[in-house]
């Protein structure tokens, strides 16, 4: 991914999540999940790396670093990379916005693509994960937000 494209992607990823923290479906975190942690079944993510400044993970494929924005946690009272409506995985795996099925040539090699794609569903749903809400702080910018474009719209 060039840099035109990862602005691109984050452009799209902010605008996903718009003024009301919105946040992906939990079926769609939860695949997202086994996209990068694994489980028992399916290895993670040779990409996922530990950070060093945080007590969670990220991407190393998609060059973003290790930032606080750039977090991949399924659990936790944080609003994280996995959390946004639309996002990008560089590998294009299940649950993100860019998913392309696995070639006939991963699915014979039984890939980690291919292995989730025919992933039991019900031991998917057992994957725990966290959808947390805004802080109060961001509820505040909220409502000011609101009552600005309100007051805007009576003129």
């Amino acid at each position: 991914m060039n840099f035109i494209e990862k602005c691109v992607s984050l452009a799209m990823s902010l605008a996903s999540r718009g003024f009301t923290n919105k946040k992906v479906e939990t079926a769609g975190k939860q695949l997202r999940g086994l996209s990068c942690f694994g489980n028992e079944d399916i290895a993670p993510c040779p990409h996922l790396l530990k950070s060093k400044n945080f007590d969670s993970h990220y991407c190393g494929a998609c060059g973003c670093g290790d930032t606080p924005f750039t977090q991949l946690t399924l659990n936790g009272s944080v609003y994280s990379k996995l959390d946004y409506p639309h996002l990008a995985c560089p590998l294009e795996m299940p649950g993100f916005s860019n998913y392309v099925p696995a070639s006939p040539k991963e699915v014979s090699e039984r890939s980690r693509k291919s292995q989730i794609e025919v992933y039991d569903i019900l031991k998917l749903q057992n994957i725990s994960v966290s959808n947390p809400d805004p802080s109060d702080v961001e509820y505040q910018v909220f409502d000011k937000i609101s009552k600005i474009a309100q007051s805007k719209n009576s003129k």
